[in-house]
This record gives structure tokens, C-alpha cells and sequence, in this order.
């Protein structure tokens, strides 16, 4: 009979077990209701190197409140990271789908036809063919389960099925990839439409095209992981989607978002942005009118009025707590507050 290493434990059990962990839990009740709609994998596990750095035993005087309320933070981050990587998402597409209508035209077979791509990409872990792509691209078309798919639809009733509607329907992922794919006259153009050279600050194509497929990536791991409630805060980006920090810098303005010492970045600030830090620069930088990045950061610092102003514990509390575990710049609301009101 096999004796299994994590049973079951009721809700009961569950509290016991963590008292004798040395959490605080005065309100049954309370912690009840947290193991009920959080579950104890995400509010224990998910923060345990925070709280129990042996593994065995909470620090003294950490509180399931704590744990709950970091939780309840950490999902209203997630919520923020899902809806700006939406904007991102359609903010590329529409301008890989220009590029694609204008230079190749509105029928299928014609703007899918292998001639108009490189044969493959080599990326350090695998070799992506414009094949496995162009197969994603027909399955897509060919999709009959989704009953709002406009791919369906113009399928249906219209005689061919343009680059706009088609990357509607398109993953995320099969996107990047078909952009990874174009030959370089396309794939500049769309590069250049997502980060114009501005007044007086020139970065070389291929550094722009680097940036764009790796925060692309980072985007879109980042913003899977919200969305299947994986371990977000732990989430970094690898060296197959490093987003590249000098051209992310020189993205932004003067040393505001990304802090330098003699001109130089400085190594706490490339741990930064391996994380959800880095990301949300990437973020702001292809969303590229100043409205949406302005509307970005108002967003993310609104997360912070979901804290109770009346406790002058919790909210910094929580903030440390939360920058500490996902590599957070403490000043992250000072950097965008100084960001908002000097540009």
C-alpha cells in the first residue's frame, strides 16, 4: 500500500499544521477562509522562502493575515500585468498585421506563402522553421471550436481572410514567431513601427530587434504565468529572453525608471529587471504613446489604494515583503510618481 507523502488534510488539519509551523492564527475562522479561497499550495508555499527561509518554521510573528493580505496584492499585480500585456499583444499584432497587408496583401496563401520567409530562426535552445509555424497558422484558420472567432467567421462569410483577422486568432506565441520569421525588409518595418528612433536618440536596428523579440517573450511568459495562477513572483527571465537592459535604458528617459551610476547600470538594477520590474518597463516602452504609459503607471500605483491607508503597518509591509521576493526596486511608486511629474 503506498504511503503518500502529501494526504490530504481538511481545512482543520491544515490550521493545526501550520501552527505547530509557528504561524500566528488567532482567527479560525479567518484562516479557514483563507485556505478555502486561496488554497494552502498559494498561501504558503508560494512565499515560503519570505517567511520561512529553513523551510520548517515561520519567522516569529508572521500572521496568516500577512501571508493573506500579501496574496491579495500579489493577484491585484497579476491583474495589472494581464491587462497591459493585452494593449502590448494588440499593439504588436496590428502592426505585424500592417506590414504584412500592406507588403505581401489580404489573401491567406499569398501572405502565408513560405517564399516571403526565411526558412528558419536559431534561437539558443532550438531552431524554429517558418513549417511548424505556417502549420500553427492553418490549424488557427481551420479552428471550428470558438464560437466567437472572427477567423471563423470570415471563413464563412467573406472569400479570404486578412493578416488582422487571422492574428486575432493567432496564439500569442505563433505571433512572435511569424515575426521572428519575416525576411528583414518586414521585420525592420514592423520594428521601427513599434520603437521609432526618437529626437536626438538613435539605437541600432538589430539592438531594437533584439529587444523586441526578447520583451516580447518576457511579456508573454510573464503574462501566462498571471493567468494559470502559476508562481509569479518567482518568475524571472532566462538568457533566451533576457531583456536586454542598456537598449531597454535607452528606451526610457534620462535615469529616472533605471538607475545608473556613472552612466553605467548598475548590477541590483539588472536583477531588477530580470523580474516583473523589467518586464513592466518593456511593457511601458512598446505601448508607446506617452497617454498609455502615463494611463500604465497610474494603473500601477492605483494597486496601492487597494491597501488600507489606515494601517500604517500593512502597507509598507506588504510592499517590502513583496519587492524582497520578486526583485522590486523598493522606490518602484517614487521612480513612477518622479517619471509622472518630470515628463
Amino acid at each position: 500500500m503506498t504511503i503518500y507523502d502529501k494526504p490530504f488534510k481538511t481545512y482543520e488539519e491544515q490550521i493545526e499544521l501550520l501552527r505547530t509551523r509557528n504561524l500566528n492564527i488567532s482567527d479560525s475562522e479567518f484562516a479557514m477562509h483563507a485556505l478555502d479561497t486561496i488554497s494552502y499550495y498559494d498561501l504558503i508555499n508560494r512565499y515560503q522562502r519570505y517567511f520561512m527561509p529553513d523551510g520548517e518554521y515561520f519567522i516569529e510573528g508572521t500572521t496568516i493575515e500577512q501571508l493573506y493580505s500579501l496574496s491579495m496584492f500579489d493577484r491585484s499585480i497579476q491583474a495589472f500585468i494581464l491587462k497591459y500585456s493585452m494593449f502590448t499583444e494588440n499593439i504588436f499584432k496590428t502592426k505585424l498585421a500592417y506590414t504584412l497587408s500592406k507588403d505581401f496583401g489580404v489573401d491567406m496563401s499569398v501572405y502565408l506563402a513560405k517564399s516571403k520567409y526565411k526558412e528558419s530562426y536559431q534561437s539558443p535552445n532550438n531552431v524554429l522553421t517558418f513549417d511548424a509555424v505556417q502549420l500553427e497558422c492553418l490549424k488557427t484558420r481551420n479552428d471550428n471550436k470558438i464560437a466567437s472567432n472572427p477567423t471563423l467567421y470570415y471563413r464563412e462569410h467573406h472569400n479570404h481572410i486578412p493578416p488582422w483577422i487571422l492574428l486575432k486568432n493567432l496564439s500569442f506565441s505563433n505571433s512572435i514567431n511569424l515575426f521572428k520569421l519575416l525576411k528583414n525588409t518586414q521585420r525592420d518595418d514592423v520594428v521601427n513601427a513599434l520603437l521609432p528612433d526618437e529626437t536626438g536618440k538613435t539605437i541600432p536596428l538589430n539592438d531594437k530587434t533584439n529587444f523586441i523579440i526578447c520583451a516580447l517573450e518576457a511579456i508573454r511568459v510573464f503574462r501566462n504565468a498571471a493567468a494559470h495562477n502559476l508562481d509569479f513572483t518567482a518568475l524571472r527571465t532566462n538568457e533566451t529572453r533576457k531583456i536586454p537592459s542598456s537598449t531597454l535604458s535607452k528606451c526610457l528617459p534620462g535615469n529616472l525608471l533605471i538607475k545608473k551610476q556613472n552612466k553605467k547600470i548598475g548590477k541590483n538594477e539588472k536583477v531588477y529587471l530580470k523580474g516583473i520590474y523589467g518586464v513592466m518597463l518593456s511593457m511601458m516602452v512598446l505601448l508607446k504613446t506617452d497617454y498609455l504609459k502615463k494611463q500604465f503607471i497610474v494603473d500601477f500605483l492605483s494597486v496601492f489604494n487597494g491597501i488600507d491607508d489606515d494601517d500604517r503597518v500593512i502597507k509598507p509591509f506588504l510592499f517590502q515583503c513583496y519587492a524582497n521576493i520578486a526583485d522590486m526596486p523598493m522606490d518602484t511608486q517614487d521612480r513612477f510618481l518622479i517619471y509622472l511629474d518630470q515628463t
